[in-house]
């Protein structure tokens, strides 16, 4: 069995603002995944969203978990996704595309419609979408490290001062932990 640790489906570092950064830390966004996806094929997928958002000025972007078929597993008593998808619907092109990705290691991953991805994942995926949009599959960026993954420390720039880090998160737990403590 994989070793799964808990991720954010969507990435702190996207999130507009201070606040909207700690509430990505809400275990509402977060799910069990092998560390080898979310650091590979999971992190291209992110950066090609960014990419995307960045070249278009906006996309929209839904993320979920999948369990596909009869080999879920569990981690005491939560579910284990077999399977990651990210839907990106471009206002710009009126197009809209998914990525579906295994929860593993092997960096495996399909690009699919909206409408394909709903039928694996019962779930409907912006449903407010025309037909013709979620039957087409849009052309997604190949989700790699040039698309916002890991950059050499030559051309990183210094984290923003806006930007809330797992240490801050740890600090606001621990201080009302001390706050509750005192009542």
């Amino acid at each position: 069995m994989a070793c799964h640790r808990i991720f954010h489906l969507a990435p702190n570092k996207d999130m507009p603002s201070r606040s909207a950064q700690a509430e990505s830390f809400s275990l509402a966004n977060m799910v069990p995944q092998v560390h080898a996806s979310n650091a590979g094929v999971w992190e291209g997928m992110e950066g090609a969203a960014r990419q995307m958002a960045l070249d278009e000025g906006e996309v929209y972007v839904v993320s979920g978990p999948a369990f596909i078929g009869n080999n879920v597993q569990r981690v005491g008593n939560v579910l284990v996704p077999t399977h990651l998808w990210k839907v990106l619907y471009s206002p710009a092109q009126q197009r809209a595309g998914a990525y579906v990705t295994a929860n593993d290691a092997t960096g495996t991953y399909s690009m699919v419609s909206v409408s394909e991805l709903e039928k694996m994942v019962g779930v409907s995926v912006l449903p407010g979408l025309p037909r013709g949009i979620r039957d087409s599959a849009m052309a997604l960026p190949k989700p790699s490290a040039q698309h916002g993954g890991k950059k050499s420390k030559s051309n990183t720039k210094s984290q923003p001062e806006d930007d809330f880090t797992l240490r801050d998160f740890s600090k606001s737990i621990l201080g009302a932990i001390k706050r509750a403590g005192q009542h």
